[in-house]
């Protein structure tokens, strides 16, 4: 996977890195190269992801500065992404409100009647 990274094949290092894992899932240089190569391809959280769980496994300075690259712009995503999951949950919710209340003014007017 790292010869991989060396030679900009990310894919390959990718799939290189997959395969090391899927024998060894602790094996920390394939979640570094992987979580190195997720960093160039801006894949916030999926870097943030594969690096700590390197560091947990064998602690790496470059590691290290990598995930204080990573980790802000990872905590970034995951904020707009759960800030516009509300915000469309509350527009449900409002949808919802107001079509009780048409239900109920309708309701309402018919007892009227």
């Amino acid at each position: 996977a790292d010869y991989f990274l060396k030679q900009k094949e990310p894919l390959a290092a990718i799939f290189d890195a997959d395969v090391a894992l899927e024998l060894n899932s602790e094996n920390a240089r394939a979640l570094r190269v992987r979580g190195e190569v997720y960093r160039h391809l801006h894949k916030w959280e999926e870097s943030a992801r594969d690096l700590n769980a390197a560091q947990r496994v064998d602690f790496n300075d470059k590691a290290d500065e990598m995930l204080k690259f990573v980790q802000p712009r990872s905590n970034a995503r995951r904020d707009r992404r759960r800030k516009a999951q509300l915000a469309e949950e509350e527009a449900r919710e409002h949808e919802r409100q107001a079509k009780q209340e048409e239900y109920r003014k309708r309701r309402q007017a018919e007892e009227e009647e």
